[in-house]
């Protein structure tokens, strides 16, 4: 009897200790320290890239910032030529009258630590602190006798938890003290396009030439929308997109129906009858999968592609010819507005 009820008051304590820690609930916190280390390689030379397509990049590792409870926090970095970072200032109605003095560069995997980065885009961001903004300002700052080697260039991290505004952070000061400088300003993104209307050309290095005219470009620069109108032929016709010229395997680099290999047939799923202004709208993913339309002939087709939630592609295809701007939703996030071409 002893043991029954020994084994009853277990049961009856480890029930109570179960139950406090379901009830328990993370409490958010600001964090009030965040640490960037420093790069091990930071008196070694790094070469900026004024090459868009450059795939070579440089690192910067920092601490998670405590938020009370393990959080998945978006982590990239501010860039300046001064070890004293300053933010813009602004007037009573809102003009800036004194810019910051440093650039934001985005992490190439926003939710790691371990972050990476373009070296084109660190080349972008230097060129715009120095007042470069076309090829005669950088041939004149050359002339004026501006440096391009060994310059001495200062990062913070920046973390955040998406949508929750208290909770941004910016670190401690590193740098990086021997880079190059090369001519680079921001230009319009632009992503791929693989399907029949193309020929379904292997996607790699050796078909850069053919792929230049099969391209979705950003509406604005840093968007991450990107649109262009094609001929989408009559019969089977298959398509999906791709960020890299990669060859085929690699699924992580497109933007598909779904993960896998395979077709979804989207000719019903087009409203106004598949008319002038007919539209698709829908989900997509990192993956190889195809939409597929089925025209009795040939039509002009806006494609525009979304990679504003990098985790949630999304599509839009339009029948006819479409100019394609940007306008925030009610959420302040970056949606296309489809205008038809007379």
């Amino acid at each position: 009897m002893k043991k029954v009820i020994y084994m009853m008051a277990g049961m009856a304590l480890a029930a109570a200790a179960t139950g406090c820690v379901d009830t328990e609930k993370p409490v958010y916190t600001e964090p009030t320290t965040f640490t960037l280390n420093r790069p091990p390689l930071q008196n070694e030379l790094l070469e900026t890239s004024g090459d868009m397509e450059t795939t070579a990049t440089f690192g910067l590792v920092c601490s998670q910032p405590d938020y009370g409870f393990a959080a998945q926090a978006e982590y990239n970095a501010q860039v300046s030529l001064s070890d004293t970072f300053t933010d813009e200032v602004k007037d009573s109605d809102g003009n800036v009258t004194t810019p910051a003095n440093y650039v934001t560069i985005e992490n190439k995997n926003v939710n790691d630590a371990h972050m990476s980065f373009s070296t084109y885009d660190l080349a972008c961001a230097m060129c715009l602190l120095l007042g470069i903004d076309d090829e005669d300002a950088y041939a004149q700052y050359v002339a004026d006798g501006g440096a391009t080697t060994g310059i001495k260039v200062y990062f913070r991290a920046t973390a955040q938890l998406k949508g929750v505004a208290s909770s941004f952070i910016t670190s401690n000061v590193v740098s990086y003290n021997d880079v190059t400088l090369n001519y680079a300003v921001k230009k319009p993104g632009f992503i791929y396009i693989l399907g029949q209307l193309n020929g379904w050309k292997t996607p790699d290095a050796g078909s850069l030439e053919h792929y230049e005219n099969w391209k979705l470009f950003e509406p604005e620069v840093g968007c991450k929308i990107y649109a262009a109108t094609f001929e989408q032929p009559a019969g089977t016709a298959g398509f999906r997109f791709t960020t890299a010229l990669n060859g085929w395997d690699d699924g992580k680099v497109m933007v598909g129906y779904q993960a896998d290999d395979g077709n979804h047939d989207i000719d019903k799923e087009f409203s106004n009858e598949g008319n002038v202004g007919s539209m698709f709208k829908g989900s997509a993913v990192w993956g190889k999968g195809n939409w597929q339309t089925n025209f009795t002939e040939a039509k002009p087709m806006t494609f525009c592609v979304s990679l504003v939630v990098k985790d949630k592609p999304k599509v839009w295809f339009i029948i006819g010819k479409y100019d394609v701007t940007v306008q925030p939703d009610q959420n302040g996030v970056n949606e296309p507005v489809f205008t038809q071409v007379k």
